[in-house]
């Protein structure tokens, strides 16, 4: 299983459609979206905590502000270290 996927293009039904079958494939875990203007103290909340009966996390960041700026070094860092991080059971 991939730790993460990237879909980005002008075509929103065919990312939204792509989304949609990452959803699909991962049914038993716990479903968080983040939209827009996202923490990444969140998404670090979400990474460690599973639902009871959850079997894992799917994160999806669904038009993330920070994509269209430059992050500062610290900002990058600590993407880098949430996504290195990832366990096993988590899909972002």
């Amino acid at each position: 299983m991939a730790k993460g996927y990237f879909f980005y293009g002008q075509e929103v039904f065919l990312v939204d459609e792509a989304v949609e079958s990452i959803k699909n494939q991962h049914v038993e875990k716990q479903l968080t979206v983040f939209e827009d203007q996202i923490s990444i103290q969140s998404v670090i909340q979400t990474v460690q905590s599973t639902g009871l009966f959850a079997t894992g996390n799917l994160i999806i960041l669904k038009n993330p502000a920070f994509i269209l700026k430059t992050l500062e070094k610290s900002e990058m860092d600590q993407w880098r270290i949430l996504i290195d991080s990832l366990a096993f059971d988590t899909v972002m």
